[in-house]
């Protein structure tokens, strides 16, 4: 199939909604006079992370996740660098159900929402935008998406797991995480035009020093609108850092990240506000033996249009994102002249209507299209990456019923993709040959119905319990579909290997919860705040790299394979915390089960499998001081006994650990703020869970780091 077809399917979606849009604009017009606009109406709740795009916008409101029925968790503001340093794996660590793949020196963020990753179970964002750069490099790795950021610029991250209505849950089967950067927000002192922000940081074992200088500038324009620009540019030298047990980490961890960004913001007028920005990332570092070099660049495009009907509240989101890598010719092994190059950009557009169908019954419907394609080149020296092209479309309805305490959102997603690359020379006669025989351009595409169905309730105005029953899904990737074996130096494999019509893996399950957040509970204005939620999912044709027979071939060979029978995920995540002012306490907890089936390749470059451990836990407790100025906290995180492959089939145990780190920060005026962080205060020996380094306790030892924020 070509093109043409992709092509013709996202268009008819794009036209069937912008034709509902336009019959809004024309029923909004018409009734203009006799329905103004109800501006007092409560709409029903919505998830912070999808519809409008999934968006940790600055300023998130933290408590939005009690008030979302689902399994969402936001990190965003000050606490960002204040208390995790900016570190991305400590945050997403530290949400119930999320956890980070690390590699000791891999700087790249690799996400896992309850056991899956990697090739596209989990979107992985930065600001609503798809990182898609993979790079099969070694035993130690998976193949999986690897996002960079740089942690001077993280402001927020927002997870939300499960199915996922709107555009960004397209093709994912466990969920979607946003990363979101710095904005004129973050920048600009609240009532100031413009300023500018530092922050400095330095500390002990291998973490060197960092950066980051970021300005802002705000007008009015004539017509009562305003156009802001904000820029930003960080740096960082870090070293190699030593283990808990003394010993000097290898691979040799050290890295010299380089990043910045540019965003502007115009709105001209209460109706129209568009946002443009640009990102990029730069990076050197050591991994399997291969000196790497990344270069990430994204570009994004935001336009809202209100024009104070209940009819019309339209988003257009569109993207480009390119990342290239080149290993170091000079040094390294068989593929040291391996250079890649991923891209994609994709669009999104989306529209909110509100109305009421009877005095007592409201509703809110969201509906709109999305389409993303992703190119993966890379030339001869490719090993365990093949090159591809992946497009997914999706057309989606979400309509939520209010009456009472009641609520029911009903979501429809229809998802359509298609997947084109070259299929490596080969013998017609033997294994996954096309009669014709290889080195021929190849195509598939297929399309589905994701239902998603949530009824939630407010018998208090301070309790909603909810249930929720979803499909979700995503299609093989170009890595599993046109695998060729791994060519060893220059070299496109065989054809014959490539199962180019695997079945895309599918999930149906169902989620039972309820929030709770509450006020005045003990003391006046302390605050309560807990999400308890229940998950089990059954997923089919789940695919694992394994070793089987072919026809043609004396040898069993490593093909990847859909599995027989349902792989289940299954447990209960709780996060929440008690707020007093002078003191508090956050918690996060999960206890999760997986049968997730272990390929042949797993644990040896061949993907993985990616079991989390039997439990986590994460305690914070903090106090403040001196009118709030001063915060002293401490976090305790356990982590249970985990599996993970070894290869040929094989798995054994990792060990439980338990971490302990302090926190603190002064606030010396609204100019000047002063923080410091120390991890693994107790100097453990220890090997990370879902690090994929073997029974290595690669685990970074005590370090210190003492930081200092000013704006002006």
């Amino acid at each position: 199939m070509n093109n043409h077809h992709i092509i013709r399917c996202s268009t008819f979606a794009l036209a069937a909604v912008c034709s509902t849009i336009a019959l809004s604009v024309a029923n909004a017009q018409s009734n203009s006079v006799e329905q103004p606009a109800k501006s007092d109406r409560k709409a029903p709740a919505t998830s912070p992370l999808v519809l409008p795009p999934i968006t940790v916008s600055a300023g998130s409101d933290t408590k939005a996740p009690y008030q979302t029925p689902g399994g969402v968790s936001v990190v965003d503001g000050k606490i960002v660098q204040e208390k995790y340093g900016g570190d991305a794996n400590a945050i997403v660590r530290g949400m119930p159900g999320t956890f980070t793949r690390i590699s000791s020196s891999q700087p790249g963020v690799s996400v896992n929402i309850r056991g899956f990753e990697s090739d596209g179970r989990v979107n992985t964002m930065i600001d609503g935008v798809p990182q898609t750069f993979r790079n099969t490099a070694g035993h130690a790795s998976t193949g999986g998406e690897l996002l960079y950021i740089d942690t001077n610029l993280l402001a927020g991250i927002g997870a939300e797991r499960g199915a996922v209505n709107g555009a960004y849950g397209m093709g994912s089967l466990a969920g979607a995480v946003n990363f979101r950067t710095i904005d004129f927000e973050d920048v600009v002192l609240e009532g100031q035009d413009r300023g500018v922000k530092t922050t400095a940081k330095a500390g002990t074992n291998g973490f060197g020093a960092s950066g980051m200088v970021a300005a802002g500038a705000r007008t009015d324009l004539s017509g009562g609108g305003q156009a802001s620009i904000v820029g930003a540019f960080s740096y960082g030298e870090h070293g190699n850092y030593q283990r808990g047990d003394g010993t000097y980490n290898k691979p040799d961890a050290s890295n010299k990240p380089g990043s910045g960004l540019v965003k502007l913001h115009f709105q001209p007028d209460d109706v129209h506000d568009l946002k443009l920005g640009a990102r990029w990332y730069k990076n050197d570092f050591l991994v399997s033996g291969y000196n790497w070099g990344v270069d990430n660049a994204t570009y994004t495009a935001n336009y809202k249009y209100q024009p104070g009907s209940d009819w019309i509240d339209l988003r257009i989101n569109g993207y480009y994102n390119r990342t290239d890598m080149s290993y170091d010719p000079t040094t390294g092994g068989s593929y040291r002249k391996r250079n890649t190059r991923d891209f994609g950009y994709g669009f999104d557009i989306a529209n909110t209507s509100r109305f009421d169908i009877t005095d007592e019954l409201s509703a809110r419907w969201d509906y709109g299209a999305a389409y993303s394609s992703n190119d993966y080149k890379v030339n001869l020296f490719r090993g365990a990456n093949p090159p591809g092209h992946m497009q997914k479309a999706r057309a989606f309805s979400d309509l939520t019923l209010s009456q009472g305490m009641f609520e029911l959102s009903t979501g429809l997603n229809y998802d359509y993709w298609e997947l084109s690359g070259r299929q490596s020379p080969c013998r017609p006669d033997i294994g996954f040959c096309p009669p014709t025989g290889g080195n021929v351009d190849v195509s598939r595409h297929e399309s589905a119905l994701n239902p998603k169905v949530t009824l939630s309730a407010r018998p208090l105005d301070w309790l909603q319990p909810y249930v929720t029953y979803a499909h979700t899904f995503r299609p093989p990737s170009a890595r599993e579909a046109l695998w060729a074996l791994v060519p060893i130096g220059s070299g496109v494999g065989g054809g014959q290997y490539s199962n180019f019509y695997l079945n895309p893996e599918t999930s149906k399950g169902w989620e039972v919860g309820a929030n709770i957040l509450r006020n005045d509970v003990l003391y006046g204005g302390d605050e309560l705040r807990l999400k308890v939620n229940y998950f089990n999912n059954a997923i089919d044709n789940y695919i694992v790299n394994n070793l089987i027979s072919i026809p043609g071939d004396p040898y069993e060979r490593a093909i990847w394979v859909n599995v027989p029978g349902t792989t289940h995920s299954r447990g209960f995540e709780i996060e929440g915390g008690y707020d007093a002012g002078v003191a508090y306490v956050n918690l996060s907890y999960t206890q999760a089960s997986n049968n997730q089936p272990v390929g042949w390749g797993a644990g040896i470059g061949n993907g993985d499998s990616t079991f989390l451990p039997e439990s986590k836990v994460t305690v914070d407790v903090g106090i403040r001081a001196f009118e709030e100025a001063l915060t002293v906290g401490a976090t305790m995180n356990h982590v249970g006994g985990s599996r993970y492959a070894v290869g040929f089939g094989d798995t054994t145990t990792k060990e439980a650990y338990t971490l302990f780190n302090a926190y603190a920060s002064y606030k010396f005026n609204r100019n000047a703020t002063a923080f410091m962080n120390v991890e693994n205060l107790t100097d453990v020996a220890y090997s990370p869970a879902v690090s994929g380094e073997m029974g290595e306790k690669t685990g970074r030892g005590r370090t210190i780091t003492v930081g200092l924020t000013t704006q002006f």
